[in-house]
């Protein structure tokens, strides 16, 4: 990646970090969106950026650029609570631009677009259009929204709802059972794998049952993304459940 989207990114970086750490919210609404899970985000955009390499797909610097922005500032808007938080996060978006960050605003539209696609409440995926184009560079913009809304959902691991904390306030989460569901479910998951000779998007996890209400969530999503993955010949359209045997608890 170029100096300049590197210097942007390690900018952008050491300025949202404290805006995620100290995000304050009824930790018994929903799982981890801040810090943590951004850097989790990130790491996905890369496996994904492997992935689409290996599968003949090269994502150009302003590609992978929207992508690894988007996962540091796609989630601010929970800063002032959970409700339409991702066109909250575009608003927080303009206003670092302008204080901080100073990136061409055109750039700054088409992040705007992938933080918003990454929920379907906010923009229906398929009305994106499939190009743009930036500084003469041809954009896939769909595709780009489509894989980061992939690294997203692939935070969904026993991380995203570590028993620790679970255990200090369930007593809170027990008259909420669809936020309880969700806690349960992110720690029966122990990883998400991109298998390479199967093309498929497998998820490990330690009781089928209980990782459920993650699980169906990523094959919801899939279903959406699927037709844009098939025009782009992004491989990974399948998810499969694989039940592993031992739990992990060295970080529990």
């Amino acid at each position: 990646m170029s100096d300049e989207y590197n210097a942007y990114l390690k900018m952008i970086e050491l300025k949202v970090s404290p805006i995620l750490s100290f995000m304050p919210r009824k930790i018994s609404d929903y799982t981890d969106h801040g810090l943590s899970h951004s850097k989790r985000v990130v790491q996905y955009c890369y496996k994904i950026f492997v992935v689409c390499k290996e599968a003949g797909i090269e994502l150009n610097e302003t590609e992978k650029f929207l992508m690894l922005y988007s996962a540091w500032l796609h989630d601010i808007g929970n800063l002032t609570g959970r409700e339409k938080h991702s066109e909250k996060s575009c608003e927080f978006l303009d206003y670092l631009n302008k204080k901080y960050f100073k990136i061409d605003p055109s750039l700054i539209n088409l992040i705007k677009i992938v933080i918003k696609a990454h929920s379907e409440r906010s923009l229906c995926i398929s009305s994106i259009p499939r190009f743009e184009y930036y500084d003469s560079v041809k954009l896939r913009l769909r595709l780009v929204c489509a894989l980061f809304r992939l690294a997203d959902e692939c935070d969904i691991d026993f991380r995203r709802a570590p028993e620790t904390v679970y255990d200090l306030i369930k007593k809170d989460i027990e008259g909420n059972k669809k936020s309880n569901e969700y806690w349960l479910s992110h720690q029966k998951i122990r990883s998400i794998e991109f298998e390479k000779k199967s093309k498929k998007i497998i998820i490990l996890v330690y009781d089928v049952n209980l990782a459920q209400k993650a699980t169906e969530s990523i094959k919801k999503e899939m279903k959406i993304l699927k037709p844009i993955f098939g025009e782009e010949n992004f491989p990974y359209k399948e998810v499969e459940i694989e039940k592993i045997q031992t739990e992990y608890t060295s970080c529990r």
